[in-house]
């Protein structure tokens, strides 16, 4: 069982992006062969990161993490839009405006049965989402699923909003750190069981 976490760099207003640190720390702790990478919050080129990533080392999960400053909740995204549209600019300069990311369709599903895992784990700070924005986040996820559909993979495929972090940045509303990692582990217990690992 191979998983590969995926997670990005600071971008914008924000001082920190504990998407990082949490990809290592999940790495860390669990016994999986896990690889991560970081990204460098970019239109279409992160994506194209992510999809090579794949090719290289043939992952069973992906699940990419991206910080989503005023959420209440851990959200996983059950869609990814082929849109790129926002009012910042990426790390490299980029502006977007209602623009698609490619030919497909309007949207993919994730490959992860998300239906049970809401229902699996049934906590209050947990929730599932059916907008992933239109930025950078979505962008990956939607090149992700795209690349997974297109070649006909079976690869357990999601995407993980977390809020701010309690411990990382004095923002309201956040989560606090342990209680983060906490859900995420679930998820991926979750995830591994749909696997019958």
């Amino acid at each position: 069982m191979k998983i590969l976490l995926t997670g990005f760099s600071t971008f914008g207003p924000h001082e920190n992006n504990p998407t990082s640190i949490l990809i290592q720390e999940l790495r860390n702790r669990r016994n999986e062969n896990i690889e991560i990478l970081q990204l460098d919050v970019g239109y279409e080129q992160d994506g194209k990161t992510v999809v090579e990533k794949i090719k290289e080392i043939e992952p069973d999960i992906v699940l990419s993490f991206g910080l989503a400053g005023g959420r209440y909740k851990v959200c996983f995204e059950a869609i990814a839009l082929n849109v790129r549209s926002s009012l910042i600019t990426d790390n490299q300069g980029m502006l977007c405006s209602h623009q698609k990311i490619g030919n497909g369709p309007l949207a993919y599903e994730s490959t992860i049965n998300y239906k049970e895992l809401e229902k699996s784990l049934s906590l209050e700070d947990f929730a599932i989402s059916y907008h992933a924005g239109t930025f950078v986040c979505n962008d990956v996820y939607y090149q992700e699923l795209e690349y997974i559909n297109l070649n006909h993979l079976n690869i357990q495929c999601g995407f993980i909003h977390i809020p701010y972090v309690e411990e990382f940045a004095k923002q309201i509303p956040s989560i606090k750190w342990e209680r983060l990692i906490d859900i995420t582990m679930r998820i991926i217990d979750k995830i591994l069981e749909e696997y019958n690992v």
